[in-house]
């Protein structure tokens, strides 16, 4: 395995198709990262209360699963903090993520 592979925010899999398959995914996403990933800090900081990944996702006009590993990595690093919750239409709670203050 390519020693970088550990690095890439990917999901294992539950078979080695899967898993295959999903470091793909990652691996064609790196280059478009680093620009989503300011973009959607850019959009947090211009909503101080916060998103949900999907209005979010609605907003920068990128996939939901797209704003997921953007979102999660910045929250390792404590870029990006809960605040709290939003119910959808449907009545899910949905958690608000915002810039750290």
């Amino acid at each position: 395995m390519n020693p970088r592979a550990c690095l890439l925010p990917f999901a294992h899999g539950l078979t080695p198709q899967s898993s295959h398959t999903s470091y793909l995914g990652a691996k064609a996403a790196e280059v478009r990262a680093p620009n989503q990933s300011a973009r959607y800090v850019a959009l947090l900081l211009a909503w101080p209360e916060g998103l949900t990944d999907l209005e979010a996702a609605r907003l920068l006009q990128l996939e939901r699963t797209s704003i997921c590993a953007r979102r999660s990595l910045l929250v390792k690093t404590g870029i990006v903090v809960p605040n709290g919750f939003r119910k959808s239409p449907a009545g899910v709670k949905n958690v608000l993520w915002r810039i750290r203050p």
